[in-house]
């Protein structure tokens, strides 16, 4: 019995010396969690530090817009303003303002007649149209057929004239316009039936203008008759001119 006793005694004694088992598995998840602790805290940095690079790019950028946007600002009012525009291309490529000043050069490239300055300059800006800069799509291929018609490249102008006329949002103003450029550029190169077709939609769709009255001058013209739409003065005015 006593040996019993002592052996009893002895597992007790064992058993209070061996870890318990739930505290065996806190350990080792707390180890666990130490070992690993310096990898999460470096993966956390490297998030904060992509986090801050983006705030930093942002703010860079809108520095650099709002920079190049004053330079062009600046361009515009200067007495020198073609070198001064070409300057903010360099100074701020990819940029807004950048572009602002390219189109603003191909205007005043075409005022100077300096055709082949203007004309890579618009068709750079037509090959990298932005997403939010498709409304002026219309307006830049009539800025390039003129230039295209200036330097005799009749086919290259009436393919652009063509294209803006595939824009439903186009305003009257400027199809007129476009349809008159049609009609111009096709008695150039001899396709009067085409020509014909392009006066006869400006009668059609905006009969009461004035360009309404410059396409029957050149149908007429074109199909060897009178004008059978002169200028006309109303009565009240003749009456007045009367008297």
């Amino acid at each position: 019995m006593v040996v019993n006793k002592l052996t009893d005694k002895k597992n007790i004694r064992d058993l209070i010396g061996e870890k318990d088992v739930f505290l065996t598995i806190s350990e080792r998840i707390y180890e666990y969690f130490l070992s690993h602790i310096r990898l999460l805290a470096a993966l956390g940095a490297v998030v904060v530090l992509v986090i801050i690079g983006v705030i930093l790019l942002v703010n860079y950028q809108s520095s650099f817009n709002i920079k190049g946007l004053e330079a062009y600002e600046n361009a515009l009012a200067s007495d020198a303003a073609v070198p001064a525009l070409e300057k903010v291309r360099a100074d701020y490529p990819g940029s807004r303002a950048a572009r602002l000043a390219a189109f603003s050069l191909i205007g005043f490239y075409t005022d100077q007649r300096a055709l082949e300055k203007a004309l890579p300059l618009a068709e750079n800006l037509l090959q990298t149209l932005k997403a939010n800069e498709i409304s002026i799509k219309p307006v830049l291929l009539n800025t390039l057929g003129g230039l295209y018609e200036t330097g005799r490249d009749y086919p290259r102008a009436l393919q652009a004239y063509q294209a803006i006329l595939e824009f439903k949002t186009i305003n009257a103003i400027l199809r007129e316009d476009v349809l008159l450029a049609l009609g111009r550029v096709n008695t150039i190169v001899g396709d009067q039936k085409a020509a014909i077709r392009n006066y006869e939609e400006i009668l059609q769709k905006f009969p009461n203008s004035f360009k309404a009255y410059l396409a029957n001058t050149k149908l007429a013209a074109l199909k060897g008759v009178a004008s059978a739409f002169p200028l006309s003065v109303p009565a009240d005015d003749n009456a007045a001119g009367v008297n």
